[in-house]
């Protein structure tokens, strides 16, 4: 299956080793200054674009540096924060804190922190400070600095026993490029959302295998149940179903998409529908939220809803997971991806 976020696939293939980019035709803007700061020093970026490619987690994204804030710096503790671009560090969030005044971010570290604010694989303009605070509790602030970053997300693979592959006639029955339904808890229950094509598509069920091989294949043996048969599965129409199959009970289940809309207290409890764009796979919106919480489900109701991974990693979401925060009302940029079973994304960016 292809992973999706399609032009973030672009723009790590032109990524160097480090994923930082020095550009040598523009200085780097210090950001605006605040009414609630009292800045003095100004922060250094060893770069104005940073790439990050989960390829290179690990490697150093970029340096930041700083002078003192005073001819007697003893006890200062330092944290950079970074905000979107225009947002006035009204909403900025911590990356890291140290006593030196120089740090070095990795990848794997920068994308953690920024990826829940900006759409994954669309540059996106950061505003970077540093906050000092010292022993009294007397805090400071750098000036700010501007750095374009693109994020990216993060994806998991599944063992083969946790995979099904669903060739079938919708994509010239090749089971090594199958849609796939993922059991991410290793519990026998696997779901993936598949895009059908034709009349009345046709497809068998493969479990961990790449190839056709019977011992590993399952077919429609009547009444909502898959096993050893000779009948394959068919649907009645194209589109994009959710698959659900159990090699507890043997049931199967495939329910059609017709939409995916957010709902929460920050639609008004209304659904807010997106577009599905066909060329990136992908459903998305611009649309006012307001501060509070919402979740994406599909055809206007409950059955199939989506929501944040309980243990908070970064724009990665599961069936019935946590709301997803709204902090501060406003125009927003939503998009949602989930044709890669096991690991279904959504970016939320604030539009200024």
């Amino acid at each position: 299956m292809k992973r999706h976020f399609v032009s973030l696939l672009v723009i790590a293939a032109m990524l160097s080793v480090t994923g930082c980019q020095k550009d040598v035709t523009a200085e780097i803007q210090p950001a605006a200054t605040h009414a609630a700061t009292n800045t003095t020093p100004q922060l250094t970026a060893s770069c104005s674009r940073v790439l990050l490619f989960e390829g290179n987690a690990k490697s150093s994204a970029i340096d930041f540096s700083w002078p003192a804030f005073s001819t007697n710096n003893a006890g200062e503790r330092y944290t950079i924060e970074a905000a979107l671009a225009g947002d006035q560090f009204n909403n900025p969030v911590q990356i890291t804190t140290t006593n030196s005044r120089s740090v070095n971010i990795t990848v794997a570290e920068l994308n953690h922190h920024l990826r829940n604010l900006s759409i994954p694989g669309v540059p996106a303009r950061f505003e970077f400070r540093i906050l000092m605070r010292r022993e009294t509790g007397d805090v400071s602030y750098s000036q700010g600095v501007g750095v374009e970053v693109s994020t990216y997300d993060e994806y998991k693979d599944y063992p083969a026993s946790s995979i099904f592959r669903l060739p079938g006639n919708y994509q010239n029955w090749d089971v090594y490029t199958a849609p796939q339904a993922i059991s991410a808890n290793a519990d026998g229950e696997y779901e993936g959302y598949v895009k059908m094509f034709g009349d009345k598509p046709l497809f068998v069920l493969v479990k961990g295998a790449t190839n056709f091989d019977y011992a590993n294949m399952y077919y429609d043996i009547g009444n909502g149940k898959f096993g050893k048969g000779q009948y394959v599965f068919m649907l009645p129409a194209d589109g994009i179903y959710k698959v659900n199959l159990s090699t507890n009970s043997k049931q199967w289940v495939c329910t059609r998409i017709e939409n995916f809309s957010l709902y929460g207290s920050a639609t008004d409890q209304s659904d807010l529908t997106m577009e599905y764009n066909n060329a990136t796979q992908t459903w998305s919106a611009t649309i006012n939220l307001k501060a509070g919480d919402f979740s994406f489900r599909a055809n206007r109701n409950d059955k199939i809803r989506l929501g944040a991974v309980k243990d908070d990693e970064p724009g990665s979401l599961e069936s019935n997971g946590s709301n997803i925060n709204v902090k501060a009302s406003g125009k927003y940029r939503v998009v949602l991806s989930v044709l890669s079973a096991g690991n279904y994304k959504y970016g939320l960016q604030r539009v200024f």
